[in-house]
Parts: structure tokens; C-alpha cells; sequence
């Protein structure tokens, strides 16, 4: 016969089996005292300290700060030399080769011990080699007012400096900068005599551009030289269609000797009056004037130069300057 077990003997062995089965548990966790490593997935942090730019140098030095145990790789865009910075602790140095002219972009990456790489620091540094594109307005060759403004026009920024080199040479300034591309000097109290001018602009990077120029200040009037006059004052016997030639002490302005318009500053009058003619000089320092007929014969001539007569720097004769000769008594010739 069967016996029944009473719900009390259940309820025991529930018990303990419910007290083996937590201390089991407690017991398996006694092997598992260690913890879990998450993965490093972070990029690295890399910076880069100041550039020179613009340069007009082929290298530069780089530098900056970057996470301890990276490694930073430098390229020159495109397709430029690539490298590897050298780094210590969290610095690292990279000499940059091969900067071309104009706009160079450098790259910049960092990648940690784990793998992971920083985005690109991308820079760009500009090389330039190229002297400022410097002009200068044509100043006059001679002056004779002491005061002469030089003026031109440069394409980037640029600081200029004018010294007057003859001599001892003296720096002149301020120059003044009327426009982004445009430059001026007003020199004063220029002493007597011939002065050169040297214009130097250098660029932010030191690059040079230079142009010299040469004017004369000359405040002394011209005069005719003794003893160059033919015919010489009071000759005689001179030929009906002698030409006549004179020469200064300085070269004159051509075109302030002339026997047209309203003021001739050259005339020629024989006993019947005003005789047509031309001058003309090779040199600016002779003049020929070519009658265009004939004197009268056994005539006297008078020759006068005129104090609109100028040098190239625009002094006039002190005082107008007279001469005469006589011409011979051959009748003119017949007319062609």
C-alpha cells in the first residue's frame, strides 16, 4: 500500500532546494572578479601652431601639440612629399620641403596607438618670390624750381623708400599712399646740379623692386657762345643765301626757336624787312636758320634771338641777343 507524503515534507524539500540552488549562484560568482575594457574608438586631438604666410622661402618649420603615442603625418597637396612629423610626448616638429610658388595646401592627420585617425588639418601658406611690379611716372630730364613730384603705381602692398643717391645719398619721405596701388614724394629745396633718384618697394616678404631715374635741377639761364656765331657779328661780304648758325652754352628746347607764329623768338631783317627762313639744330645745342630767298645785296642783316628761347628746363635767355653782318653786292640769283 501506497503511503501519501504530507504537504509539510513538500514544502521542506522545496526549501532546500531553493537554498542549494542561491548558494550555487553565489558560489559561480566568486570567478568572475576582473572587468571589461571598452574599445578605444576616439580620434586623436592634433593642432598646429603659427604658419609663416605669405614666405618666400622653399621650407618652413611646423609645429604643435598632439595626443602622447600618436604619429602625425604631413602632406604637401597634391600629390606633394609626404612625411612623418617627429613627436615628443604630446609636441611634434615637421620641416616642410618643396613650398612652390603661389598657394601650397598642407595636410595634417594624427593617428593614435589604437588606429584612430584625426580628421585632416588642412593649411594653406603662400610662397612668394616675385618682386613687387613697381612703376614710375617719367619725371622731367631738368627742372629749375627746386621742387619735383615723383609718383607711379605698385601691384600689392608694398613699402617704398626714395633716396637721393647723389652724394652722400639722403633718404627722402614721407611717401604718401594716395591708393591701394598708387604712390607719391614731393622732394623740395633740390640744390643745383644733377640728382638720382633710387625707388626701392619691398613686399611683406622682402622682396625688392627698384628703378632709378636722374633729373637736373638747373636754374641758370642759357646764353650764346662767343665766337660760335657764322656769319661772326660784323663780317661783310657775306653771301646772299649764307645760312646762319649759332650755338648755345646747354641744350635748348628745340621748338621754343622758331621764326613762325606771332612771337618768332628768331628773326632775320635785311634792308627790306622780315626775311622768311627756317631753324632747325641736330643737337639742341646748334641751331641753322636757312633763309628761304636770298638777302638783299650790300644789305645789312640783322640777326635777334629772343628771350622765349628756353633751356629744357625752361630757363630763357637773361636778355634777347643781337648780331649783324653785311652781305655782298652780287645781285640774287634768277628765280628757278
Amino acid at each position: 500500500m501506497t503511503k501519501m507524503h504530507s504537504p509539510r515534507i513538500w514544502w521542506h524539500l522545496l526549501i532546500l532546494l531553493l537554498a542549494g540552488g542561491l548558494s550555487a549562484c553565489g558560489g559561480g560568482g566568486g570567478g568572475g572578479g576582473g572587468q571589461v575594457v571598452p574599445a578605444d574608438i576616439t580620434a586623436p586631438a592634433v593642432s598646429l601652431g603659427a604658419v609663416a604666410t605669405p614666405t618666400a622661402l622653399n621650407t618652413q618649420q611646423l609645429s604643435g601639440i598632439v595626443e602622447p603615442g600618436s604619429m602625425v603625418t604631413v602632406e604637401l597637396l597634391p600629390a606633394g612629399t609626404r612625411g612623418q612629423a617627429t613627436v615628443t610626448g604630446g609636441n611634434w616638429t615637421y620641416l616642410l620641403n618643396d613650398l612652390r610658388e603661389g598657394v601650397n595646401s598642407v595636410s595634417i592627420v594624427a593617428t593614435d596607438g589604437s588606429g584612430n585617425q584625426s580628421s585632416p588639418l588642412v593649411v594653406s601658406i603662400v610662397r612668394d618670390t616675385l618682386a613687387p611690379d613697381l612703376t614710375l611716372n617719367p619725371p622731367p630730364v631738368r627742372i629749375r624750381t627746386g621742387q619735383l613730384l615723383l609718383q607711379g603705381e605698385v601691384n600689392e602692398t608694398a613699402a617704398i623708400l626714395v633716396t637721393n643717391t647723389s652724394g652722400p645719398g639722403v633718404v627722402l619721405g614721407p611717401v604718401h599712399y594716395p591708393t591701394a596701388t598708387s604712390w607719391q614724394l614731393q622732394v623740395t629745396g633740390m640744390a643745383e646740379g644733377s640728382h638720382q633718384f633710387t625707388i626701392l618697394a619691398t613686399d611683406g616678404v622682402g622682396n625688392p623692386a627698384t628703378i632709378v631715374a636722374t633729373v637736373v635741377q638747373d636754374s641758370v639761364a642759357p646764353s650764346l657762345v662767343p665766337g660760335q656765331r657764322t656769319p661772326a657779328d660784323g663780317s661783310t661780304d657775306v653771301n646772299i643765301l649764307q645760312p646762319i648758325r649759332f650755338t648755345f652754352n646747354e641744350t635748348m628746347a628745340p621748338a621754343t626757336l622758331t621764326t613762325a607764329g606771332p612771337t618768332p623768338t628768331v628773326t632775320v631783317r635785311d634792308d627790306l624787312g622780315l626775311v622768311p627762313g627756317v631753324v632747325a639744330s641736330p643737337d639742341g645745342l646748334t641751331f641753322t636758320f636757312t633763309p628761304e630767298e636770298s638777302y638783299a645785296s650790300d644789305s645789312d642783316v640783322q640777326v635777334t634771338v629772343t628771350t622765349g628761347a628756353t633751356d629744357l628746363a625752361g630757363n630763357p635767355l637773361a636778355e634777347p641777343v643781337s648780331w649783324h653782318f653785311r652781305t655782298d653786292n652780287q645781285p640774287p640769283p634768277p628765280p628757278q
